[in-house]
């Protein structure tokens, strides 16, 4: 546990603190309000495949259907099911159920800038968390993601402030999420032993009232891994549909998978932070500069989890997504801002052409599109924002057209129409392995798992919808 570490500096006054929160907070409202109608996306339609199902047979069934599980905790689909019971079922309710968490992220980001940000700095680096693309894009998204990204955040600042409970419960909150939650627990605890020991020099670490909480989430973990076994009777954390991401990676997968971490962090602009991070530690190895407590930790809450992370995840065939990083990204911010805060000239340029570039990089990363032989990560920008009316032109053709929804096929699980519009009166599509006697094929450049799709011969295109980078096809089977 720690003590605050600033460096004293001409505090900004309280009212000037209370303005650039409240603006800080409006803008993550205010994005978040204007996606309100924004339906689920990605991974997050199994979440809704799951709620509708405790919303239609009980919230009081711990255990669901085979089919439906995905070995992770279902805790966050059954938290969208009781808000579904309570205020309806609708995709507003669903955005309204992220609330809390996204002024819980403000919140927790406001407290960690204040103990390690000198005052005069804090409203800039308030703007460059705002803008930072992985995490805004969570913000407009239902899933998890924004779920992992609070409690993480909970679980720094219950450190720093040394209240045990309220940390124990944070990373309970981060276990029960999904694998990366549970990656981001042993992260905080490797940051929280190499702070307290190298930096804070804290003999009393290893002392049992500061070990409890981790002792408490290993007998949590022990009865989920139980619980999945037994009791739902799969193994934890396997997807049914996507069995191949828990197989053993090639040696040159596995340096693939090393370079798409790489590029995770210096994706959709965040190149000009993480230049600047290195430009500073060039310049302190080679004794120019001065390295800040409050550098040295930051830099270890940045670092520890991206290892244990790339560690986690580079020796399997999975699919190593930047949100799954969106936390470090944060962090990464944070260590760039006490690098300008603490030291005259950190990187050999003038201070605030580095923080206008940032800033610049930053906002222009939503619209950083690939070629299609690149995964875009859809999800970790606001770059998807266009495949919502893409995906309203199409079911609006689809409501005036001979053609029938069961005659159509589209890859997971954009095949579950109803899970991700929460519209009963819509049918499912069949999903293109399920049966190869339907006629249609609906595919769009989102759908980067099945990129062969668009190219066989077997199929024609009958109908294109685009809007902006996002292209959606309807296929007919020749």
């Amino acid at each position: 546990m720690y003590t605050d570490i600033r460096k004293n500096a001409t505090p900004l006054s309280k009212f000037s603190l209370f303005l650039s929160f409240v603006l800080f907070l409006g803008g993550y409202l205010l994005i978040h309000l204007l996606t309100a109608d924004v339906s689920f996306f990605g991974n997050s339609i199994y979440y809704s495949q799951q709620a509708r199902w405790f919303f239609q047979n009980g919230i009081d069934q711990p255990v669901i259907p085979t089919p439906l599980y995905t070995g992770n905790p279902s805790v966050f689909s059954l938290y969208l099911a009781c808000f579904w019971k309570l205020f309806g079922k609708t995709l507003l309710i669903s955005h309204l159920a992220m609330l809390p968490f996204v002024i819980g992220i403000a919140w927790q980001l406001f407290l960690l800038t204040k103990r390690f940000i000198p005052h005069k700095y804090i409203p800039v680096a308030l703007l460059l968390l705002l803008i930072e693309p992985t995490v805004m894009s969570q913000v407009t998204i239902i899933s998890k993601g924004i779920v992992i990204i609070f409690f993480y955040l909970f679980a720094l600042n219950q450190l720093f402030r040394k209240n045990l409970i309220l940390f124990t419960l944070a990373l309970t909150g981060l276990i029960f999420t999904n694998i990366i939650g549970m990656i981001l627990v042993i992260s905080i605890l490797f940051s929280d032993l190499i702070i307290s020991t190298s930096v804070l020099k804290d003999i009393h670490f290893f002392k049992t009232k500061n070990l409890a909480p981790y002792m408490i989430i290993t007998g949590i973990i022990i009865g989920w891994i139980t619980f999945s076994f037994f009791i739902q009777n799969r193994p934890p954390y396997t997807i049914p549909d996507f069995n191949a991401t828990h197989e053993f990676a090639s040696f040159k997968q596995i340096l693939l998978n090393d370079l798409r971490v790489d590029r995770n962090l210096f994706n959709f602009g965040r190149i000009s932070v993480w230049v600047f991070i290195v430009i500073y530690f060039i310049r302190w190895g080679l004794g120019n500069i001065h390295l800040h407590d409050t550098v040295r930790i930051l830099l270890i809450m940045t670092i520890i989890p991206i290892v244990i992370l790339e560690l986690s995840l580079m020796f399997y065939t999975v699919e190593i997504k930047t949100r799954f990083f969106a936390v470090t990204y944060l962090l990464g911010i944070l260590l760039f801002m006490s690098m300008v805060s603490y030291i005259e000239n950190p990187f050999m340029i003038n201070k605030k052409f580095a923080l206008r570039i940032s800033v610049l990089l930053l906002l222009t990363g939503h619209f950083w599109i690939f070629n299609p032989g690149f995964s875009q990560d859809w999800d970790s920008s606001m770059a998807y924002l266009p495949y919502v009316k893409v995906s309203d032109n199409f079911n609006k053709w689809l409501n005036n057209s001979p053609v029938k929804a069961s005659e159509i096929m589209s890859p997971m699980p954009y095949k579950f129409r109803k899970a991700t519009y929460l519209d009963e009166n819509l049918k499912n599509f069949a999903h293109f392995s399920d049966s190869t006697q339907k006629q249609y094929l609906y595919i769009s450049n989102v759908m980067e798992r099945y990129p062969e799709l668009n190219k066989s011969p077997e199929w024609q295109s009958i109908e294109n919808f685009e809007f902006w980078w996002i292209k959606a096809r309807l296929l007919k089977k020749q």
